[in-house]
């Protein structure tokens, strides 16, 4: 495994979700590998981190566990949505 933290950035193609990229090049944080998650018209779309371009990937069928940081900064319409399908599997207790 490469040094590093697996970071997926939710709302990557959104306006947030760039600056939240750029601050993550700009600090030299720690990132193994780069998802960058959006919604189904996004997807193919790509973000530019350390020099490279890295594709959009679909937030609905991403699975969680590929990733070790997750930022959550996507679209008011898209946030209510996400947010109960991704809590969905969570317990409380």
């Amino acid at each position: 495994m490469a040094e590093g933290f697996r970071v997926a950035v939710l709302g990557a193609t959104g306006l947030v979700g760039q600056q939240m990229i750029e601050i993550l090049q700009q600090r030299d944080f720690p990132v193994a590998q780069l998802y960058p998650l959006a919604s189904a018209r996004s997807v193919g779309a790509t973000v530019s981190f350390k020099g490279e371009d890295v594709e959009v990937i679909d937030a609905e069928t991403f699975d969680w566990s590929e990733a070790d940081i997750g930022f959550f900064l996507p679209a008011v319409r898209f946030q209510k949505y996400l947010l109960q399908r991704l809590l969905r599997p969570v317990v409380w207790l």
